[in-house]
């Protein structure tokens, strides 16, 4: 990772800490994760976690931290995410 996005990333990990209540993976995605980034990529952060604050609480705190950092935004659901899979209860 280069040093603007290292530094990047060191500027927002306090803030994507916030989003979960409990344990918690923070990985680098997209352009920047492949390897493919050029001066136009975005940086993506993901946050996986069992629970994850509400969206209108993550979108507080990004407000609230935007204030230092331009261009920050939080979206997704409040739930665990399942990627190609469903959970079920019972078994066959």
């Amino acid at each position: 990772m280069n040093l603007p996005v290292q530094t990047a990333v060191d500027e927002l990990l306090p803030l994507v800490r916030q989003f979960a209540s409990d344990a918690f993976g923070i990985v680098l995605g997209g352009a920047h994760a492949k390897g493919t980034a050029d001066p136009e990529s975005d940086l993506d952060l993901y946050v996986f976690s069992q629970t994850i604050l509400s969206g209108d609480r993550r979108e507080q705190l990004v407000a609230d931290f935007s204030a230092r950092v331009d261009g920050v935004a939080s979206w997704g659901e409040a739930v665990p995410f399942v990627q190609g899979a469903l959970i079920s209860s019972t078994t066959a």
